[in-house]
């Protein structure tokens, strides 16, 4: 068996920002069919992860839970390469989407003379759930 001096993922330059380098890690690992069959496997993938997270709140052991979400997160952006979605614009409108509906809570919170800050966060979730 021929011993193996050098990776393909050793190509992904190790100072881009994590993001772009997790992307790129998958492309590399995916270019020579290290990549899940359909989406719906990357989803189970997922659920998987975020099921391994919920043992370890149970264990507080806080190494596990960092370890845990970094491994939601890069399954996350797996997904979001394998269904050949642009990142950036994604986030973006996640982000704007937030904003929006963040500033009709704060308005509908101001309709009704309360202040956010002392507002409970049952309340909030109340309004939350009404805006869109």
């Amino acid at each position: 068996m021929k011993k193996i001096t050098k990776s393909i993922l050793e190509s992904v330059h190790k100072n881009l920002h994590p993001l772009n380098k997790a992307i790129n890690l998958q492309k590399k690992a995916s270019s020579v069919g290290f990549d899940w069959s359909d989406r719906k496997a990357v989803l189970l993938k997922i659920k998987e992860e975020v099921e391994e997270l919920f043992k370890e709140f149970d264990s507080e052991n806080q190494n596990k839970i960092f370890e845990e979400t970094g491994d939601i997160l890069f399954s996350v952006i797996n997904l979001i390469r394998f269904l050949n979605i642009d990142i950036e614009k994604l986030l973006n409108q996640a982000n704007n989407k937030f904003i929006q509906r963040f500033k009709k809570m704060e308005i509908e919170l101001q309709k009704q003379n309360l202040n956010i800050k002392n507002v409970s966060i049952d309340k909030m979730g109340k309004i939350w759930k009404t805006i869109s």
